[in-house]
């Protein structure tokens, strides 16, 4: 693989998290002064670019676990002339219409799923808010 390189007096940090997702930056270096001074920059560029390699992890897992899913599986057998698999190629507005319809039933997984992991804070909250709601009904 070939590499290039760049020098840049500034950039923007989202501009450099977008080349990351595209595959367009493989590495960055930075030298020892320019690190002791711009320490803070640092740091917020480096959790942009953790945040970019764990979301396209996530993105690829994600997909993995869906594939490997008993609903895909079954699909696959009941229908070999349509399977579903890392090649498959799906239209994006078909994608969109059929999440618009199902957004009721997503939300209320998400709901499922996700309340364990949600900081005690933000539950009690909610609770507390449902509880003033219901008041006035």
């Amino acid at each position: 693989m070939e590499e290039y390189g760049i020098f840049l007096e500034e950039f923007s940090p989202a501009s450099v998290q977008r080349l990351l997702m595209l595959d367009y930056i493989s590495k960055i270096e930075i030298s020892k002064p320019e690190f002791v001074s711009s320490r803070q920059e640092i740091m917020d560029l480096s959790k942009l670019i953790v945040y970019a390699v764990l979301y396209r992890q996530y993105d690829t897992y994600i997909f993995q676990q869906i594939l490997a899913s008993d609903v895909i599986k079954k699909w696959n057998r009941l229908n070999p002339a349509n399977i579903i698999d890392a090649k498959t190629h799906i239209n994006d507005n078909f994608l969109r219409n059929v999440l618009k319809k199902m957004k009721t039933t997503f939300m209320r997984q998400n709901r499922k799923y996700l309340v364990p992991y949600m900081p005690l804070s933000i539950r009690t909250l909610r609770c507390c808010r449902k509880k003033r709601t219901s008041s006035f009904f």
